[in-house]
């Protein structure tokens, strides 16, 4: 059996699931970003069906929809760091030093 992220077989690559499942959304991630680039202004116009509301399904933008995919994970990543440190875990300076791990 081979791993999804790097393609070797699970015994030569000599290392475990947990790191290969932290290189799937970059993966996914270099894709996205590689189709947005590559789209037109046009195709970022065209409109796509998307929940705006409960129950409710409206025609947005896909650059509509892009910006909701990144304010989204910001939302969850600050959720993240609030479950972080009510767990007594640090928060790590990912985007930007944060409290817990200053640059300086």
């Amino acid at each position: 059996m081979r791993h999804a992220a790097c393609g070797m077989r699970r015994a030569a690559c000599g290392m475990g699931s947990s790191f290969h499942s932290c290189l799937m959304p970059q993966k996914a991630h270099q894709g996205l970003r590689q189709l947005v680039s590559s789209a037109s202004d046009e195709d970022l116009s065209k409109k796509v069906h998307f929940f705006t509301a409960p129950r409710t399904m409206s025609e947005i933008s896909r650059i509509d929809f892009l910006n909701f995919l990144v304010v989204d994970q910001i939302h969850h990543r600050g959720q993240f760091s609030v479950y972080l440190r009510m767990a007594d875990g640090k928060v790590p300076s990912i985007y930007g030093p944060t409290a817990d791990e200053p640059w300086i």
